[in-house]
């Protein structure tokens, strides 16, 4: 399959993007800048001009058996020839040989070509330093930890969203309680109220998130939300330049019960959050309704590192756009079992101290 690069028309060097500014790409070694929207012109005129074929001899060593090759893809890499092998969702990497950053046009053209993407708006350098930051401070993480385990790799990925627009419509019955307590001279009096409530309502959506890779776990996507989709820009592939990319596996019929799971938590949410007055609260019927209105695919900024600490790998996620951050870290169950005795050792001195207290003001 055909794949493209974004080069120096000048000095056939990698571009990368301007700081800040996506729609400018800049060489890093003639210090060249060049327009998104001219280097796109650029690269079809030379699409149009030049005629490449390649063709491959097959070798005599044994073929790919059953399941092996069934989701993988061969690719050639325009600047060196080097052969990039990858899966079937792979759509944007980078040359092992050369280096060069290499867009795979195939994987986002006709149906598959994306409607909007996030640019990334935070370096690879932000992303190390957000993991010694989420490394600080944490008291039962080992001591050796920050000093052994070493980031073994790093990578910028666009992940697969797609985006639902919808209109939820429902209505929620509860029983509430409401309790009023008094006392006189003999007695403690209590006296409940009990009230059915009645709760309905529409609520609009735009731009529900849910992941369309199956490598992607839902949790592990959702706990750097949110992402400021009003800062997503028209699908370019020059955007994927230095980067990795992936086209999703999971159709948008597929996701669209995730999207509806998200919508009606929040309205039920939001019928939940007009009860607060009420001592107790308890739902007793449910009749929620979500029309979808649009369906986007789009491509959302992801930086993951995984590092390695005694032989275990550990993987760290971080929202492109925004820094926010997640991943587990490594217990030291030592540390955990001492800071449970000094917790379990300082509320029994605190309750023996109030004890005598109260010994001494002749309560107890």
């Amino acid at each position: 399959m055909d794949v493209l690069n974004f080069k120096c028309p000048n000095c056939n060097a990698p571009l990368l993007f301007s700081g800040d500014d996506r729609s400018i790409m800049v060489c890093e070694y003639c210090e060249n800048t060049f327009p998104v929207s001219v280097l796109e012109e650029y690269y079809k005129a030379k699409e149009t001009a030049d005629s490449v074929q390649t063709s491959f001899k097959k070798p005599e060593s044994a073929e790919w058996m059953g399941e092996e090759y069934k989701d993988m893809l061969l690719y050639s890499c325009p600047s060196c020839g080097a052969q990039i092998m990858g899966d079937a969702q792979m759509g944007a990497t980078q040359c092992l040989y050369c280096g060069n950053p290499t867009v795979i046009p195939q994987q986002f053209s006709n149906a598959l070509r994306p409607d909007l993407i996030i640019p990334f708006r935070l370096s690879k350098q932000d992303a190390v330093a957000a993991l010694n930051r989420h490394v600080q401070g944490k008291r039962l993480i080992p001591s050796l930890f920050s000093d052994r385990h070493h980031i073994e790799e790093i990578k910028g990925l666009y992940v697969p969203v797609w985006l639902y627009d919808c209109e939820s419509t429902g209505n929620v019955n509860y029983n509430g309680n409401k309790m009023h307590t008094w006392s006189d001279s003999q007695y403690m009096y209590t006296r409940t109220d009990h009230y059915l409530l009645k709760r309905e309502g529409t609520m609009s959506f735009h731009h529900v998130p849910v992941d369309g890779s199956s490598k992607m776990k839902d949790d592990f996507m959702e706990s750097i939300e949110p992402f400021d989709s009003s800062q997503a820009v028209p699908f370019s592939m020059a955007y994927l330049s230095g980067f990795y990319a992936d086209k999703y596996d999971m159709p948008q019929d597929t996701c669209q019960s995730r999207a509806e799971e998200r919508v009606k938590a929040t309205v039920t949410s939001a019928f939940a959050g007009t009860t607060s007055e009420f001592s107790s609260v308890s739902a007793q019927s449910t009749q929620l309704n979500v029309e979808g209105t649009k369906v986007q695919y789009a491509l959302f900024p992801v930086w993951i590192l995984s590092t390695r600490y005694e032989d275990q790998v550990y993987t760290f996620i971080m929202n492109g756009q925004t820094g926010r951050f997640a991943g587990d870290l490594p217990l030291d169950k030592k540390k955990m079992w001492k800071w449970y005795g000094l917790l379990t050792a300082g509320i029994g001195f605190g309750l023996f101290a109030a004890e005598f207290i109260l010994h001494l003001l002749g309560v107890l």
